[in-house]
């Protein structure tokens, strides 16, 4: 996990950098946080796919279960 966080922080520095931004600093809620949920769902909706994951909406979230 911590190699694909290192990633992510890389690749918003390099855009920072593409596009002239500073400071080009990772914001933990601005930048971080939306690229890692993103990456996360991506991983979610595979495991979805390929079976190994099920997913129930609750009243108030959404669960997920390992298949058995």
């Amino acid at each position: 996990m911590e190699e694909i966080v290192i990633q992510i922080i890389a690749e918003i520095q390099q855009s920072k950098v593409e596009c002239d931004v500073v400071p080009t600093h990772v914001l933990y809620y601005k930048d971080l946080l939306p690229k890692v949920r993103a990456r996360v769902l991506v991983a979610i909706e595979n495991l979805l796919s390929s079976g190994k994951l099920t997913m129930v909406n609750t009243i108030n979230d959404t669960a997920y279960d390992l298949g058995d």
